[in-house]
C-alpha cells in the first residue's frame, strides 16, 4: 500500500483564487491538483495561443512555444509535456529533461512516484522513455505501454516489421510483438495487446492472436499452448507467475489460467479479473445472459444482476470487500456486498476504500455538478469540478478537493460529518 500523501490531516480548509491569477486576454486550458491537495496548476492560453503553467499562483520560469498535459506524480510532483518548436520533452518541476523527441505523450508513474514513463516518436520511429532514458531499440508502432509496480521496467505492444499497407500476406505472418524495456519476445504474432507485469516486474503477460482465428495468452514471450476463440486482457495473481484470463470458447466465456480453464461456469461475457491484493480471491464482470451484468467471485455469480453494465470493479485493500459502479436505464450508482445504493447518478467514479476496508466513497455527478458519495451518504455540498476521494491512514478522515467559482478548496472532513 502506497504512504498517503498528505502529511497535514489537521487543516480543514484551505481556498486558492485561480481567477486571480489570469491576466487580460488569458483563458484556462485545463487544471490539476496534486495528491496531497497543497498545489493546484492551471494551464492558460493567452490570446497568441502561447501557453504557460502556474503552480499555486506562480508562474514556471522555462520558456516553450507550447505545453500540455499537465499532471502530478503520487509523490506530487507537477509534470509537463513541453515543445520549443522543434522538439518535445517532459518538464518535471520546472526542469526540463535533457532527452529531445519529435513527439512525447502518455506520461506513466510508478505506485511511489519516483519513475516517470513517456512515449515518444523520432523520424517515424517509437520507443519509451523511463526517467530520462530511452529505449535503445525503436520499432515503427507501438501501443499499450505500462509500466512495473516498482517504477524499473516498462513494456509495450510493438510493431517489429514495416509493412506496406494493405499487404494482408506480411499482416497475417505476424509483424506483432511485446517489448521489455526495449528487448523484443523472439516471437512475432499476428496481434499483441494489453500487456501487464507481474508484483515484482519480473514476468509480462500479454493477449496475442496467433493467426486469423486463434488467440491465447503469451507469458514472457512463450504463449499458451491451447488456443481460445478470443481472450481478453491477462491478469497474474500476486506473489506467483500464475496468469488468468477471459477466454471464449463455444460463444461463451469462463476463466482460464495457465493455459487451462479454470472456472466451471460459462458467461455471455466475462472480463476485467481483479485479484484481491493477497491474490487469494478472483473476480471478474460477468454476463450471465444478454444484456444483464453482474459480478462474479470464484465463480460464484453475486445475486444482483440487473444492472445494463459495470465498470470500476475494485477491492478493499484487505481483501474483504468489492465495488464496483453499476448502470442502469442511463443512471449510475455504486454496488458493493452483493447490495446497490439507494443513491442513482448522472455519472459515478470508480470508487475508494479507506485503508481498513470499512468506508467506501466515489465522487459522483448529480445535475452537472459533482459531490461526494461515503458510505451511500451524500456531501451536504457540491462543486462544479471535483478531484477523487482520499482517505487517511487511518479511515477517519477525508480530503475533498474541489473547485467553484474559480475557487479552489481543500477541506479535511472527519467521516461523521456525513450525515443522512
Amino acid at each position: 500500500m502506497l504512504i498517503n500523501p498528505v502529511e497535514d490531516w489537521n487543516v480543514d480548509d484551505r481556498q486558492e483564487n485561480i481567477h486571480a491569477w489570469l491576466g487580460d486576454l488569458e483563458r484556462i486550458e485545463e487544471i490539476q491538483v496534486s495528491p496531497d491537495g497543497d498545489k493546484v496548476a492551471a494551464l492558460f492560453v493567452s490570446a497568441d495561443d502561447t501557453t504557460r503553467i502556474c503552480v499555486n499562483g506562480h508562474i514556471w520560469e522555462h520558456d516553450f512555444t507550447r505545453i500540455w498535459y499537465p499532471r502530478f506524480s503520487p509523490d506530487n510532483r507537477l509534470t509537463v509535456l513541453a515543445s520549443d518548436g522543434e522538439s518535445w520533452t517532459l518538464l518535471v518541476e520546472d526542469q526540463p529533461w535533457e532527452s529531445r523527441f519529435d513527439y512525447a505523450w502518455n506520461t506513466v508513474f510508478s505506485k511511489d512516484g519516483k519513475h516517470i514513463s513517456l512515449v515518444f516518436q523520432n523520424q517515424g520511429t517509437y520507443g519509451i522513455a523511463l526517467n530520462d532514458r530511452p529505449w535503445d531499440t525503436v520499432f515503427p508502432g507501438i501501443g499499450h505501454m505500462v509500466m512495473s509496480q516498482d517504477g524499473s521496467k516498462t513494456a509495450a505492444a510493438v510493431q517489429v516489421d514495416r509493412i506496406i499497407e494493405g499487404d494482408i500476406f506480411a499482416f497475417q505472418k505476424g509483424v506483432f510483438s511485446a517489448a521489455l524495456d526495449g528487448h523484443v519476445w523472439p516471437q512475432n504474432f499476428v496481434n499483441v495487446w494489453d500487456p501487464v507485469f507481474n508484483c515484482d516486474g519480473t514476468g509480462v503477460a500479454a493477449a496475442v492472436r496467433l493467426n486469423l482465428y486463434d488467440y491465447t495468452v503469451a507469458v514472457n514471450g512463450i504463449f499458451w499452448p491451447r488456443p481460445f476463440e478470443c481472450v481478453w486482457k491477462p491478469c497474474f495473481q500476486p506473489g506467483t507467475l500464475n496468469v488468468v484470463a477471459p477466454v471464449r470458447l463455444g460463444q461463451r466465456w469462463t476463466m482460464a489460467r495457465n493455459g487451462d480453464l479454470f472456472w466451471k461456469n460459462t458467461y455471455f461475457q466475462l472480463w476485467h479479473p481483479e485479484f484481491s491484493p493477497d491474490g487469494s480471491r478472483l473476480a471478474a464482470i460477468v454476463a450471465p445472459s444478454f444484456g444483464t451484468w453482474s459480478i462474479s467471485v470464484d465463480d460464484r455469480l453475486w445475486n444482483l444482476r440487473h444492472f445494463d453494465a459495470i465498470t470500476g470493479l475494485t477491492f478493499s485493500p484487505e481483501g474483504s470487500r468489492i465495488a464496483a459502479v453499476g448502470m442502469n436505464n442511463g443512471k449510475q450508482t455504486l454496488i458493493y456486498d452483493e447490495t446497490s445504493c439507494r443513491h442513482f447518478c448522472d455519472r459515478v467514479w470508480p470508487p475508494v476504500f479507506s485503508p481498513d476496508g470499512r468506508h467506501l466513497a466515489a465522487k459522483i455527478q448529480i445535475n452537472g455538478r459533482y459531490t461526494i458519495l461515503l458510505d451511500g451518504t451524500l456531501w451536504k455540498s457540491d462543486y462544479e469540478t471535483l478531484w477523487d476521494p482520499v482517505f487517511d491512514n487511518k479511515g477517519e478522515k477525508l480530503m475533498i478537493r474541489a473547485l467553484d467559482q474559480g475557487v479552489y478548496h481543500k477541506h479535511i472532513v472527519a467521516l461523521n460529518a456525513f450525515t443522512t
